[in-house]
């Protein structure tokens, strides 16, 4: 736990400057493109998923995620992310649970109009537990990645297939949840409205059109006008299954509300 602690206050720590190229929609697209994509060809290390602290009337959820360019002339790239659930309101400060998620993907960015990158990779998730508790699964995926440009707003649209194995006797059917694919789609300055991102995305457990049994997560992140202050605003909404191993076959609505980093 106090490995944890030390890793999440890492990431809280970590500083970042608004770019001056925020000021017009252009600028925003060509952020987003960057943002999204990290090729990273000069960078070692970059940042992968969200890193964020997010508050609800149940616990916290913190995620920390980032890469590692393992050669300087291929795009093969060791990542990892943890997610935390953190229950504060309790005397004792407990996580009920810590997902971990180690990985390996090999990313082409592409010159193209609307495609812009198709990941090939590998990914182990855990929660660390034994017993009754312990969770385990890995995937091979691969995820394409679009990208949009119309008059007012930058649209990105995922699309991530996956299959899923090694799954340990204790979450056996965890596909019937996580399913086979993850849609995701990313709209910035929506509907005109500047300092505003919003991402829906969704999987749909194991039927293709499923998401009775799968889930869903809306974001909608507020950027300060101000560059005095440095990470965004992020309101998350998680309904359906999944969110956290240990407990991948409840149904949950969670509202949460915090901060987003960036490196």
């Amino acid at each position: 736990m106090t490995r944890s602690i030390l890793f999440i206050l890492f990431a809280i720590s970590i500083k970042t400057l608004h770019s001056s190229e925020l000021t017009t929609i252009q600028d925003d697209h060509q952020v987003l493109i960057k943002g999204i994509l990290q090729d990273n060809g000069k960078d070692k290390f970059s940042l992968h998923l969200p890193t964020y602290i997010l508050g609800g009337k149940d616990d916290f959820k913190l995620q920390v995620s980032g890469k590692y360019r393992l050669f300087k002339k291929a795009p093969l790239f060791f990542d990892y992310s943890q997610v935390m659930f953190w229950e504060v309101y309790r005397k004792s400060l407990p996580f009920k649970d810590i997902n971990y998620h180690p990985g390996l993907f090999y990313r082409q960015v592409i010159k193209d109009r609307y495609l812009k990158s198709v990941d090939l990779g590998y990914l182990h998730s855990s929660n660390g537990k034994d017993g009754l508790d312990s969770r385990s699964v890995d995937q091979i995926y691969l995820r394409s990645s679009f990208y949009f440009n119309p008059e007012k707003t930058g649209i990105l649209a995922s699309l991530e297939t996956y299959y899923l194995f090694n799954q340990e006797e204790t979450n056996g059917d965890i596909v019937d949840t996580y399913g086979f694919y993850k849609l995701t789609f990313l709209l910035k300055n929506p509907l005109g409205l500047r300092h505003f991102d919003f991402s829906v995305a969704a999987f749909a457990g194991k039927k293709l059109v499923d998401f009775k049994n799968g889930a869903y997560e809306i974001n909608l992140k507020y950027r300060f006008p101000s560059q005095s202050f440095n990470p965004d605003l992020l309101l998350q909404f998680y309904s359906g299954y999944g969110e956290n191993l240990l407990e991948y076959k409840k149904k949950q609505d969670s509202l949460r509300l915090g901060l987003l980093f960036y490196l």
